[in-house]
This record gives structure tokens, C-alpha cells and sequence, in this order.
């Protein structure tokens, strides 16, 4: 199976209209406590989260939304149908409030948590580097050992100074793995991705909004 990346088409004006394309509805309150920054990335709140958008006067209604300050993605009512169709990771899709010109649209945040990533992930095979980029000069510091549990990595990670980053270098999944069609990476560089099969369920359907690239390092066995 191969995958791609999947991310906002942030420079593609003619697709999306303006940049930014969305913010917070005027009146729209982030701290009470159903709102979208009471959801934990990688959990289920107890609750339906209220979160309310509006699109810029010229920004276009695409199938895939911007929205930086959320774990998952705002898609459409087409684009939800599309999904709910293929392999998913545990996941809910939260109907949301976006606005554009006072009009109501339809969109949904699709939340997927991940919390079983290493236990799929080939750790022998795999590689992870600890690498520096101070003053524009790349370097790798060190190999990181793997064998570490996701809560020693991500200390290891919040420890490192600002001018150091862990990043994958290859992703070899284990042939239990069940081959979801939208996933993410944990504990390193936090990457969303989506299998062949979707992307061109997505492109053979029109949907607008997105932009991926194939992505070598990730293989499933």
C-alpha cells in the first residue's frame, strides 16, 4: 500500500479563494468548556464539541478546510461520505458551524485518535534521527533508539533545544497492521497521511481544498 501526504492547498488562491481561508465566528467563545480546545488530540471527549468557523468574505467553500488550532480535519458532507466508506483509525465526525457571507454551510471535523501506532510499527526496521538545523547547517546528532516507549520519546522530544528535531526517516509497519486508509504519525514529527486509494477516491470525485505527495519512507508489509 502506498501512502501520501495530505495538507492544506494553503498557496493555491484560484482553489481557496483567500489566505487565510477561515477563523474563529465573531461572538465565538474557545474557552467554555465544550469547545474545541477541551479535545485532547488523541481522545474522545464525552461531549459534542462546539466549534464555529467563518470563511473570509472571499474565500472559497472547499471540501477541505483550514483550520490549524484542531487534531484532525474539516471536511464536507461529500468529502465525510467519501471517508466513511474506506478503513478508518477510531475516529468521530463532529457536525461543526461554518459561516461564509451570514450563510450556514455544511462541514464536519473528522477526529481520528491514534494511540497504536508502536504497536504496529516494526521498530528493527524502522529509523528515527535526532538532527540540527542551528544556523541553516543540517546535521544528524544521533539515532534514536526505538525500543523506547512513545511517553520516554516524547519527553526526550519536549527536552531537546529549539534548533534540534526528531524526524522519521523510514516507517516500516508490521503485516498485522490494518492498513487504514488515513493515518498520523506519534511521538515524533506529526504527520497526516492518507493511502493511494483514497487519494483517488478523492481526485475521481473533484474534491477541492487539498494538496498530497507521495511519501517513500512508509511502507507496510
Amino acid at each position: 500500500m502506498k501512502y501520501y501526504s495530505i495538507s492544506w492547498d494553503y498557496d493555491n488562491l484560484e482553489v481557496i479563494g483567500h489566505y487565510p481561508q477561515t477563523s474563529l465566528k465573531k461572538g465565538y467563545n474557545p474557552s467554555l468548556p465544550d469547545s474545541h480546545w477541551a479535545v485532547e488530540p488523541h481522545s474522545f471527549p464525552n461531549f459534542i464539541p462546539n466549534l464555529e468557523l467563518e470563511l473570509h468574505k472571499d474565500a472559497n467553500a472547499t471540501d477541505y478546510l483550514h483550520f490549524g488550532d484542531i487534531s484532525g480535519i474539516i471536511v464536507s458532507g461529500k468529502f465525510r461520505a467519501i471517508l466513511k466508506k474506506i478503513n478508518l483509525p477510531p475516529h468521530a465526525f463532529y457536525p461543526i458551524k461554518v459561516y461564509l457571507k451570514g450563510t450556514l454551510l455544511e462541514y464536519f471535523w473528522f477526529h481520528y485518535a491514534i494511540n497504536d501506532f508502536f504497536s504496529w510499527l516494526d521498530k528493527e526496521e524502522s529509523k528515527a534521527i535526532i538532527y540540527d538545523d542551528k544556523n541553516g547547517v543540517y546535521k544528524v546528532i544521533s539515532e534514536l533508539n526505538l525500543s523506547l516507549s512513545l511517553e520516554e520519546i516524547e519527553k526526550i522530544n519536549q527536552k531537546l533545544p529549539w534548533h534540534q528535531r526528531m524526524k522519521w526517516e523510514k516507517i516500516i509497519f508490521k503485516k498485522e497492521f490494518p492498513k487504514y486508509d488515513v493515518y498520523k504519525t506519534r511521538g515524533l514529527d506529526l504527520k497526516n497521511f492518507i493511502s493511494e486509494r483514497l487519494l483517488n477516491a478523492l481526485l475521481d470525485t473533484g474534491m477541492t481544498g487539498f494538496t498530497s505527495k507521495p511519501i517513500e519512507n512508509i511502507i507496510c508489509k
